[in-house]
C-alpha cells in the first residue's frame, strides 16, 4: 500500500510539474531585471489572467522572452515615456482579451511579431514620435477598434486583410504615412476617420458594403477621393468632409445605394466646386436633416440651393427633362406648381437649406397656399415626378 502511494505521489508531481506555471494577476515589467525573473521563473507561461504593464518611466527597452505566451486575458499596455525601443516577441500570442495600447513611447522605433494574434477588442497606437514601422496582424480578425494616430515618422502600417468588421478605423496625422491599406475584406464600419494624411488620392476599403459615420478631415494633398468603388450599398448617419484644401469633387458619393443622415458637414474644403455627388441623395431625401451644414467651400458648392443648381446642369440629369413652372411668382394664396409631368413631392427650402414643409401627391398641380404662415422672403422649391429619374428647382419670392 505504501509502495502505491509513493508511485501515485511520484505521478501527481511529475503531472503537476508538466503543466506551465504562470503569474498570479498583472505582469508588471519595470526593468530588464523583472523580464529575466518573469522568464526564469515561468518560462513556459501560456496565459496571462491579467495585464501586461510597462508602467511609466520603466527602464525595459524589449519585451524579448514573452514567446510562450498564448492568451492575454486583460490587456498589453505600454505607455508614457518608457524606454522601449521593440516590441516584439509575442510570435504565439493568438488572444487579447482587452486592448493592446501603446501611446507616447519615445524611443519606439518598430512593433511587429504579432502574426498568430486573432482577437482583441482594441489596438491604439499614439503619438510615438520615432514609429516607423508597424507591422504583422497577418491573422487578426477579430477587433472593435482599430486607432493609429500622431505617429510623426510612421511609414508602415499592415495590411489587416483578415478583418470583415470593425467598429472604428481611425487613421489620423500620421504625416509619413504615404500608403493607406487596402482592408481588402471589410464590409461593415461604423466609424471611418482619415484625418491628416499625405495621401492625395484616397483608395480604400474597396469592399466596404456599410458605413455608419463617415469622417474624412484635414488631409492637406487629397485630391481625389476613390473610396468606396461600386461596392458601397449604405451610408446611414453621418458625413463629415472639411478642412481638405485640395479636394475638388465628391463624385464617390453619387455610386452610394442608399444615403441617411443625421446630419453632414461638407465646409472649409477651399477648392470643391463640384458637389453633384449628393444629386442623388437630395432628390431622394424627404427631408433633409436640420445639421446639415455646406459652406466655405468653392462657389458651386456652398450651399444645398447651390448644389442642387449643379445638378440640374449636369448632363446626367439632362435627358427628358420635365418642363414645370410656378405661378403667380411672387407667390399669392393662388399659386400654384404647374408641370407637364405627375408631381411624386414639392418640398419648400428656406436660404439655410432647411425644408419648410413638402407635400406628396400624384398630381401635375400643386398648391402653395402653405406659406401664408411663413415670413417673406426667397424660398427655394424642389419638384421630383413619378416618371423621372430628374427633379427640378425653382426660385419663388413670398412678400408681406
Amino acid at each position: 500500500m505504501q509502495k502505491f502511494c509513493f508511485i501515485f505521489l511520484i505521478f501527481v508531481l511529475q503531472a503537476y510539474t508538466g503543466i506551465a506555471q504562470c503569474p498570479d494577476g498583472d505582469l508588471i515589467l519595470n526593468s530588464k531585471f523583472d523580464l529575466t525573473n518573469y522568464f526564469n521563473e515561468y518560462a513556459d507561461c501560456e496565459r496571462i489572467k491579467g495585464d501586461i504593464r510597462i508602467p511609466i518611466n520603466s527602464t525595459l527597452d524589449s519585451l524579448k522572452g514573452l514567446n510562450s505566451i498564448r492568451v492575454i486575458e486583460g490587456s498589453l499596455l505600454c505607455k508614457s515615456f518608457n524606454k522601449v525601443r521593440i516590441i516584439e516577441g509575442f510570435t504565439n500570442l493568438d488572444s487579447v482579451g482587452g486592448s493592446i495600447e501603446i501611446i507616447d513611447e519615445d524611443e519606439l522605433t518598430s512593433v511587429y511579431g504579432f502574426n498568430n494574434l486573432e482577437t482583441v477588442d482594441k489596438i491604439q497606437v499614439q503619438s510615438c514620435k520615432k514609429l516607423l514601422k508597424f507591422e504583422g496582424f497577418d491573422k487578426l480578425n477579430s477587433i472593435n477598434q482599430l486607432s493609429i494616430g500622431s505617429n510623426d515618422t510612421l511609414e508602415i502600417i499592415p495590411s489587416f486583410n483578415k478583418i470583415s468588421k470593425i467598429f472604428t478605423l481611425s487613421i489620423s496625422n500620421n504625416r509619413n504615412l504615404d500608403d493607406i491599406p487596402s482592408f481588402e475584406n471589410l464590409k461593415e464600419i461604423t466609424l471611418l476617420r482619415v484625418a491628416g494624411s499625405p495621401v492625395d488620392t484616397l483608395k480604400i476599403l474597396d469592399s466596404v458594403r456599410v458605413i455608419s459615420n463617415l469622417s474624412i478631415w484635414g488631409n492637406d494633398n487629397l485630391k481625389q477621393i476613390e473610396l468606396f468603388s461600386n461596392q458601397l450599398d449604405s451610408i446611414k448617419s453621418s458625413i463629415i468632409l472639411s478642412g481638405n484644401e485640395v479636394l475638388d469633387n465628391i463624385d464617390f458619393l453619387e455610386n452610394v445605394s442608399y444615403i441617411k443622415l443625421s446630419n453632414a458637414y461638407i465646409d472649409r474644403n477651399p477648392n470643391l466646386a463640384n458637389c453633384t455627388g449628393l444629386c442623388n441623395y437630395l432628390r431622394t431625401v424627404e427631408v433633409i436633416p436640420d445639421f446639415f451644414e455646406v459652406e466655405f467651400n468653392k462657389e458651386g458648392c456652398n450651399n444645398v440651393n447651390e448644389i442642387l443648381e449643379s445638378c440640374l446642369t449636369n448632363s446626367h440629369y439632362l435627358p427628358n427633362k420635365p418642363k414645370t413652372a410656378i405661378y403667380p411668382n411672387p407667390i399669392t394664396p393662388s399659386s400654384k406648381v404647374y408641370s407637364n409631368r405627375e408631381i411624386k413631392e414639392v418640398k419648400v427650402l428656406d436660404l439655410h437649406s432647411r425644408v419648410v414643409y413638402n407635400i406628396i401627391g400624384k398630381r401635375k398641380e400643386v398648391q402653395l397656399s402653405y406659406l401664408d404662415e411663413y415670413p417673406p422672403g426667397q424660398y427655394v422649391v424642389l419638384v421630383t415626378y413619378f416618371d423621372s429619374q430628374n427633379f427640378t428647382t425653382h426660385k419663388i419670392i413670398k412678400n408681406l
